[in-house]
């Protein structure tokens, strides 16, 4: 199925290849307009480039603060460098109803989802016939 679809695309990127210095110069003039008409656009619509780059502001500060705390959890697991101190105070989150600094809680078990204890491991069923 792979060799189908890459036929088809290298089919189809030939047939919008231009074939002769006529084909070439309609290309070229074609894409030279469609740049300059795309570059007027916010002229024509201010409203509508106003708002996109509101929406656009308000997900690369979505994406900032998703990094953030990728970075944070990244670094209470001890993976990665600390982060130069800016005089700013740690918040301090609950996690599974248990404050960050319980000492029952390694940065590991917290960062994995293993909280089974060892008491849990153990196995005190067993199937028929087994004693």
């Amino acid at each position: 199925m792979f060799f189908v679809k890459a036929a088809f695309w290298i089919v189809l990127i030939i047939l919008l290849l231009p074939s002769n210095g006529q084909e070439k110069f309609e290309l070229y003039v074609a894409a030279e307009r469609t740049i300059s008409d795309i570059g007027g656009f916010c002229k024509r619509n201010p409203d509508v480039c106003e708002k996109t780059s509101a929406m656009a502001a308000g997900v690369v500060q979505k994406l900032r603060t998703t990094a953030e705390m990728i970075e944070e959890a990244l670094r209470d697991a001890g993976i990665g460098a600390p982060r130069e101190q800016t005089g700013e105070q740690p918040v301090s989150r609950e996690r599974h109803g248990q404050l960050d600094d319980d000492p029952n809680m390694t940065a590991s078990s917290s960062m994995s989802g293993d909280t089974l204890t060892s008491e849990d491991l153990r196995s005190s069923w067993h199937g028929p016939g087994r004693i």
